[in-house]
């Protein structure tokens, strides 16, 4: 089964993460350093075109590699090949998840007053005013 397009467009947003990569790091070295990020022809600054050529080296980095390539393709179709749960099961999940997380919250605020209370009559109850 071909997933070319699929597979395009995960290397699309490969190279804009590579590109926003390779931008970010360069604005922390010229940060850092505290340089100032020229202005190509006045229109582009030094670190945006670096971005721009490492999201494009990126691309094609990956789109010239069969293993890559081999191993998107062999991801997307196991994807297809899973069972999804139906909107209700996630919406009871989630329900679920948000309940016992609010839950444990509120059970850790009652030991941690517990104990805030505890800690502060065995430290300041001999205290002298």
């Amino acid at each position: 089964m071909d997933h070319q397009r699929s597979v395009t467009l995960l290397y699309l947003l490969a190279g804009l993460a590579g590109g926003l990569l390779v931008r970010s790091a360069g604005l922390q070295v010229v940060t850092y350093e505290s340089l100032n990020d020229p202005t190509l022809l006045g229109v582009v600054s030094l670190t945006t075109l670096l971005g721009v050529v490492g999201g494009i080296a990126t691309f094609f980095g990956l789109s010239r590699n069969a293993k890559a390539t081999e191993f998107s393709e062999s991801a997307i179709s196991e994807m297809s090949r899973v069972t999804w749960p139906s909107r209700d099961e996630t919406t009871h999940n989630t329900g679920i998840v948000i309940g016992a997380a609010l839950g444990f919250g509120v059970l850790m605020f009652v030991y941690d007053s517990i104990w805030a209370t505890i800690v502060k009559q065995a430290l300041y109850s001999g205290a002298s005013k």
